[in-house]
């Protein structure tokens, strides 16, 4: 029986062996993953007290320290956080010709006339129609490369008498998630000419074109995208330089469609 015993344990001995090891491996990735836990908070928290809160300045932060101690990790964290703002920055995009179809239809501006506001991004958060239109999130107004007042102030919108209109000041303009975003100022019509959307009030009866670009192209992000009245997404590298004309047919002029 001894020997049969002794046997028997011989045999359970590399399964007892391989069952003490996991649980032994399990124990200390649950320290481990403790640990990475209490180190994410201690992070988080000295990166908003170098950044002051302010997101940009915490990526570029966080970037710097990883590039310098962790390039690896630094390679692969930039690509996810490109692959994320451009997410985000598209998504966004979108926003704005809903934010568009509603100004038309209902007139946010109370102009009495039907149209799109065409000369910024800003101000279709910032108008005043007895209170500020709000029809686009205060981030994507505070990412307006190119306000047609200073964000930093209030001020009137293009146009005169019923076309006029009070925008009211946000403060420092900011990108969102590492992209500016801008009303782009030409279309190319049909025959090839180029056209201004704005005939100078701020409005067009029937067309709009926006865009969006990387604040460093190659860190925050690669590709611009533009979108119009249409409310296709089109995504190309630009090297990170804004749209100044909407072409005819972005297909041709090397742009690709977004799934």
């Amino acid at each position: 029986m001894r020997i049969l015993a002794v046997a028997l344990l011989l045999a359970a001995a590399p399964g007892l062996a391989a069952q003490v090891d996991a649980e032994a491996k399990k124990k200390r990735l649950a320290e481990i993953v403790k640990q990475m836990g209490e180190l994410h908070l201690e992070g988080e928290k000295l990166l908003n007290e170098l950044s002051g809160g302010d997101p940009d300045r915490k990526q570029a932060i966080l970037r710097e320290t990883m590039e310098k101690h962790a390039p690896k990790m630094a390679a692969e964290a930039g690509r996810s956080q490109i692959a994320s703002n451009e997410r985000n920055a598209s998504s966004t995009l979108t926003t704005l010709a809903s934010a568009e179809a509603d100004f038309r239809a209902n007139d946010r501006d109370a102009n009495n006339l039907i149209d799109f506001w065409v000369a910024d991004v800003s101000a279709l958060y910032r108008i005043v129609a007895d209170e500020a239109i709000k029809l686009i999130e205060v981030s994507v107004a505070h990412a307006d490369a190119k306000p047609c007042v200073p964000l930093e102030k209030e001020g009137k919108a293009p146009g005169a008498g019923k076309d006029s209109s009070k925008l009211i000041a946000l403060g420092k303009p900011s990108t969102k998630a590492g992209y500016w975003f801008a009303a782009v100022e030409n279309f190319q019509d049909t025959t090839g000419a180029t056209v201004k959307y704005d005939p100078g009030n701020g409005r067009n009866n029937s067309k709009f074109g926006f865009c969006t670009y990387p604040a460093e192209h190659g860190k925050t992000g690669k590709f611009t995208f533009i979108l119009n009245e249409k409310n296709t997404v089109w995504k190309k590298d630009t090297g990170g330089q804004p749209v100044s004309v909407y072409p005819a047919d972005p297909a041709k002029d090397g742009w690709s469609k977004l799934d």
